[in-house]
């Protein structure tokens, strides 16, 4: 009987997101898949070829054939195309509520969502927003901002 390992087996193995696992499939650049039916399946052996091709850490001369014509890790490679992004999966982080004339930008950062309004109405200058507070997260330059707590009627009292 054949060991395959289900999308979700691969994800938990690697210690990345589903999602991760079937975009590198859909961009053809995760491990070899077999089809069983409707179900994609992924042969072990496969799966430790593939994680011993990729590039392990510094740069050398040996790095270079894992890398595409842009000179980037074809693992990193950003999805700009927006029919690819729509098929992925990929949502915008930057968007406009209902009513409002503000971008708000919005991402999950270390199981937590951040959705903050950025208060421009120019969505380029938006997206520089999101990035920017994305990156001094990244460099733990600042940590995830605690909601001010909802004013209770405790206070109030006294002005009865």
């Amino acid at each position: 009987m054949l060991n395959l390992l289900t999308e979700t087996d691969v994800a938990e193995l690697l210690r990345v997101s589903l999602a991760s696992v079937r975009r590198w499939r859909l961009e053809k650049r995760g491990p070899a898949f077999v089809k069983v039916g409707t179900c994609v399946r992924y042969r072990p052996e496969d799966l430790e070829s593939w994680v011993g091709s990729l590039p392990t850490s510094g740069r050398n001369s040996s790095d270079q054939s894992e890398r595409d014509n842009n000179g980037l890790n074809p693992l990193r490679r950003p999805v700009t195309d927006s029919i690819t992004r729509a098929r992925l999966g990929v949502l915008m982080a930057v968007y406009k509520q209902k009513g409002s004339k503000n971008w708000w930008y919005q991402f999950i950062w270390d199981g937590k969502r951040i959705r903050e309004s950025t208060k421009q109405t120019v969505k380029r200058v938006a997206e520089q927003m999101e990035a920017a507070h994305k990156a001094t997260l990244a460099k733990g330059e600042v940590s995830i901002r605690e909601k001010k707590p909802i004013p209770s009627f405790e206070g109030v009292k006294h002005f009865v």
